[in-house]
């Protein structure tokens, strides 16, 4: 998923991870899909810490632009990694998606 706008050279340091361009996660190996994840879970860890020592104060600009980029790229890299992850496993134990038809199971 891309920002609505352009990210400002003066605005956040963005990591050149989050900058390059979007692959389908589709034909990413599992280990790339972990690393996505993980990476994504140390990156929010981080910025909940920072909050959190806030006190209940407003963030600084610092933090808060780093936590709109977070929800800009990096959450939703992860995101997409762990539900790609997900859908392997399912398949995996053999198990697929169920589409509700509307009408319940042996009621016609």
């Amino acid at each position: 998923m891309e920002a609505l706008w352009p990210h400002r050279s003066g605005d956040v340091d963005v990591d050149r991870e989050q900058v390059e361009p979007a692959e389908d996660v589709r034909i990413l190996p599992e280990v790339e899909l972990d690393r996505r994840i993980r990476a994504g879970w140390d990156v929010w860890c981080g910025l909940l810490d920072d909050l959190l020592s806030t006190g209940g104060m407003l963030p600084s600009r610092e933090l808060a632009g780093r936590l709109v980029a977070f929800f800009e790229d990096a959450y939703w890299r992860a995101e997409d990694a762990r539900v790609e992850a997900l859908r392997r496993q399912m398949v995996a134990n053999g198990l697929r998606r169920c589409r509700m038809s509307g009408q319940s199971r042996g009621i016609r």
